[in-house]
């Protein structure tokens, strides 16, 4: 969400909404950077088809980048 500055388009929606543990929600944060790009690597590829469907234009690398691993 502190990226939402980025879009024209609110990236607050259901469909970029996923449910985590704890322990995942503090991975995708904290983890050491391999474990990081992973997890966020396979959560973009499950959900990448939706963004256009909210008229998001994003890619892996950008993703990557907004969290700081590129």
């Amino acid at each position: 969400m502190a990226s939402q500055d980025y879009f024209d388009n609110t990236i607050d929606f259901a469909d970029n909404i996923i449910c985590l543990c704890p322990t995942c929600h503090n991975k995708i944060h904290r983890a050491v950077l391999n474990e990081r790009k992973a997890m966020i690597q396979n959560l973009f590829k499950s959900r990448k088809d939706k963004y256009t469907n909210y008229g998001i234009d994003i890619d892996e690398k950008t993703l990557l980048t907004l969290y700081g691993i590129l």
